[in-house]
């Protein structure tokens, strides 16, 4: 063989054995045989007629196609063994997930696959009865979203997350969170679905439960407040508090709330509100706060504290009408408790008050009846006539005293309004009164500048105003003192009867149990004389009746000054004095 053909037959050689590397390289049995042949067909050019060299040629590229094929097939198992473990991984995975996993054919939505997950979700027995029964439209509950999820998969390859409603099988519905991603040149999509119906209707319950406490926040008749612990900044407040505290709003409040200057008590404030700190709460507490336009609000406040967060829950109640309402109790309870005192005294005074004339009475009446002092003696039984008399008048003045404020009071009073002589009135009054006057040592006189002048009115209640008036001059004045009586008239006020006396007088503190009904003021019973304590009572209702009013002043030791005023209407003065 010559040099050249030995050449050509390495080139040769090198060639196919470089085709038999690339094609043992990339696993193609053709290009191996390929290789091999051109091998042998180089060997064949070299040698020409040289038989004795071709078996060798040939036997070397065969024992390279062998060695190559050998290889192919065994990197070809090696790869079929990988395929099926990984089919095997893929479907173990696929069939077992926690979520739901399905693969659809793009062009007519038929499922081609499912897996258990998927199927319990929607509420099939297994994946063969979803594979076989699923249809899109049956199990969306809105199926634009499922279009528009086609639509953006085809351009993007995947969508994003959506949380989507499906229809179960039973009619009930179920939130899944689905993501999916499509492979439009072999037909199908892959979609991943997580059931989140529990999650949704935890955060559906949520909201409700927001929205009622929202409600129940801003609507709240009483006062809700939170606060930073530090700094009493406002951090959220309601309505309520607002108007509590005097803001315009719950934003006004929060914008301008300064917890450290709400307090009318600070430093008992700050205590409380360490002690509260101490115990992570703080119960029904009262105390005073400052409203913006500083008034005072009364409030009762119930806190929480929340050191994690640093603030402060409260709930404040505006007691104010409460406080007020406890306090008219007490004083409602006081009097009560005063007039029950009162009548305990008015009966116990009354005992004596009508015992006195009715024993007159009897006594009297019995001495005429047994003519203890003789048939002859007519001038002494005249006398004590006049004492049964005089007895029985009083008696009688003072039931009628009882029956007419009683009848007052019940609010069947009937006023029976004549015209009447204004200056024969008071005479009257005054001559019958002047007697006992006289005889406890006083004097009285009469100063009335309305001669001719008329009122309108009750000519008995006038009477009977003026005499208990004068009554009670006589008897708790001094021997020796002055009664006083005159009317005037103003044009604005009116008529004005005033009785003035220079007697014991009345304290400042005493004028307004004098003026209650049954009261009787204490250093007057110690007097000589007492009284039913019905007697101003009396009069003030019945001018009240002539719709006027009562005036009383007094000092002690120095004497009282009853007047009793009269609408200008029912006074028809001949000459009018002037207004002073």
């Amino acid at each position: 063989m010559s040099f050249i053909g030995i050449a050509s037959f390495l080139l040769f050689a090198v060639s196919a054995g470089g085709l038999v590397h690339l094609a043992w390289r990339y696993k193609n049995l053709g290009s191996a045989l390929l290789g091999a042949i051109s091998l042998c067909f180089g060997v064949w050019s070299v040698v020409g007629q040289g038989h004795q060299y071709l078996l060798l040629f040939v036997s070397i590229g065969a024992v390279l196609v062998f060695v190559t094929i050998k290889q192919i097939i065994r990197n070809l198992s090696s790869l079929e063994t990988s395929l099926k473990e990984s089919e095997r991984m893929y479907r173990s995975i696929f069939e077992n997930a926690e979520v739901g996993l399905t693969q659809v054919r793009l062009s007519d939505s038929k499922m081609l696959d499912a897996n258990n997950r998927a199927a319990e979700i929607l509420g099939y027995d297994n994946r063969q009865q979803m594979v076989a029964d699923y249809r899109a439209d049956k199990h969306w509950v809105r199926p634009e979203l499922r279009g528009q999820a086609l639509m953006e998969g085809t351009v993007r390859g995947v969508t994003r997350d959506q949380e989507v409603e499906m229809t179960r099988l039973d009619g009930t519905t179920a939130w899944l969170r689905v993501a999916t991603t499509f492979f439009p040149e072999d037909d199908y999509l892959l979609a991943v679905a997580l059931d989140i119906t529990e999650r949704r209707k935890a955060e559906e319950a949520l909201r409700d439960s927001e929205e009622k406490y929202r409600a129940l926040f801003n609507n709240a008749q009483v006062g809700l407040i939170r606060t930073t612990i530090d700094e009493g900044r406002a951090i959220e407040a309601n309505a309520q508090m607002a108007a509590l505290l005097g803001y315009d709003d719950a934003e006004d409040l929060i914008e301008n709330f300064e917890a450290r200057k709400a307090y009318v008590d600070l430093e008992h404030m700050k205590r409380i509100i360490s002690q509260g700190q101490k115990m992570g709460f703080l119960e029904s507490t009262e105390t005073d706060f400052y409203r913006k336009d500083g008034s005072i609000l009364q409030a009762r406040f119930y806190t929480r504290f929340l050191p994690e967060k640093n603030e402060i829950e409260t709930v404040l109640v505006d007691i104010g009408e409460q406080k007020q309402m406890q306090k008219s109790l007490i004083t409602a309870l006081d009097q009560a408790e005063q007039a029950n005192r009162t009548k305990s005294d008015f009966l116990a005074n009354m005992s004596h008050e009508l015992r006195t004339p009715l024993n007159a009475i009897l006594g009297f009446s019995q001495m005429i009846r047994d003519q203890v002092l003789g048939k002859d003696a007519t001038i002494q039984y005249q006398e004590y006539a006049g004492f049964v008399h005089n007895s029985g008048d009083h008696l009688l003045t003072l039931i009628n005293d009882i029956l007419d404020l009683s009848k007052i009071e019940a609010g069947k009073a009937e006023l029976v309004d004549v015209e009447c002589d204004l200056a024969a009135l008071i005479e009257d009054s005054v001559e019958f009164i002047r007697l006992s006057a006289e005889e406890s040592g006083l004097k009285i006189s009469v100063k009335c500048d309305l001669a001719d002048s008329v009122i309108t009115a009750d000519e008995r209640m006038i009477k009977q105003m003026l005499l208990n008036l004068m009554s009670n001059a006589v008897k708790f004045n001094k021997v020796g003192g002055r009664i006083d009586v005159s009317a005037i008239y103003h044009e604005t006020n009116g008529l004005a009867l005033v009785v003035a006396d220079t007697g014991y007088g009345i304290g400042a503190e005493d004028i307004p149990k004098s003026l209650s009904k049954f009261g009787q003021v204490g250093n007057v019973l110690t007097r000589k004389e007492q009284g039913t304590g019905l007697g101003l009572p009396l009069v003030a209702s019945m001018v009240e009746l002539h719709g006027g009013r009562l005036d009383l002043e007094s000092e002690l030791d120095r004497g009282t000054v009853v007047t009793i005023w009269f609408p200008s209407w029912r006074c028809k003065p001949a000459a009018a004095t002037p207004d002073n």
